[in-house]
């Protein structure tokens, strides 16, 4: 089987892998067009929070822009409006005092802002990029989390749900991910945590995986379920491109009744207006 590479997304858009593991990582993705997707989505996502300042640019980005390398429109844009980013390339770029030099020689970065993947706050804005396309129906995926019921004790559920559903509040969504497949397969028929399962997969830049997990879930007889599943599939397709179900979908809860009615046709208007 295959392994993945999703669960090192993060790594790969902070530069934190190794040369080997960089080489490793890029092959995967020539061979598996689902991870190449899932990047794909996320280095937009990462470009978009960039530009909208909801994301820093890469301790790796810092030190390679002050070594020579030129910066990506984005970062160029990032650092123009960020005195923090700004204010750590200057740093990198002055000169090291002779007489008090950093261990090993070399200069560290003092300052340390991860970038979440899951930054939806900055994808709904859809910050048009320099230099970029003018429009991606791609930068329309805006998942978003789902309210997490609260139990009334903790014997009301089993524990790797409970530990999944915590992860999930907290916005965990790998340790979410794995805990909630391991409740599904105590439980395979509980749609339910399907739905917490996909979605944690989708926030967490696994859409291929939360798709193939969401698909069976809008034939489902709960008509809210259906709904919801329906929703977070059009996202999960517009992340990866796949844009003529999105529209679909999205054709289909703006023609009904349903909680989601509204946000559909503002995305189809938008869609429209954009992409015109």
């Amino acid at each position: 089987m295959r392994r993945h590479v999703v669960d090192r997304v993060a790594e790969y858009l902070a530069g934190e892998l190794s040369p080997e593991e960089l080489d490793a990582f890029r092959r995967h993705l020539a061979e598996c067009p689902d991870c190449a997707a899932d990047v794909s989505w996320a280095e937009r996502a990462r470009r978009i929070a960039m530009a909208g300042g909801a994301a820093h640019v890469a301790a790796s980005r810092i030190v390679a822009i002050s070594e020579g390398a030129a910066a990506e429109p984005a970062e160029r844009a990032h650092l123009e409006s960020c005195p923090a980013c700004r204010e750590e390339l200057e740093w990198m770029r002055s000169p090291v005092p002779s007489a008090a030099p950093e261990a090993g020689g070399e200069r560290t970065r003092r300052l340390w802002i991860p970038w979440t993947l899951a930054t939806a706050a900055a994808l709904a804005a859809v910050v048009m990029l320099p230099d970029g396309p003018a429009f991606d129906p791609a930068d329309l995926a805006d998942p978003q989390p789902l309210s997490v019921p609260t139990a009334r004790s903790p014997a009301d559920r089993p524990a790797a749900l409970t530990r999944g559903l915590e992860a999930y509040r907290a916005g965990d969504w790998a340790v979410a991910a794995d805990s909630l497949a391991a409740a599904l397969r105590h439980h395979p028929e509980d749609q339910e945590v399907a739905l917490y399962l996909a979605s944690a997969e989708l926030l967490g830049g696994r859409a291929a995986a939360a798709a193939a997990r969401l698909e069976p879930l809008t034939g489902s007889a709960d008509r809210i379920l259906r709904e919801e599943a329906t929703w977070m599939l059009i996202h999960a397709d517009l992340a990866r491109g796949r844009t003529d179900r999105a529209r679909s979908g999205l054709q289909t809860l703006a023609d009904g009744p349903g909680a989601h009615a509204e946000a559909a046709r503002a995305l189809l208007d938008r869609w429209d207006r954009e992409g015109s």
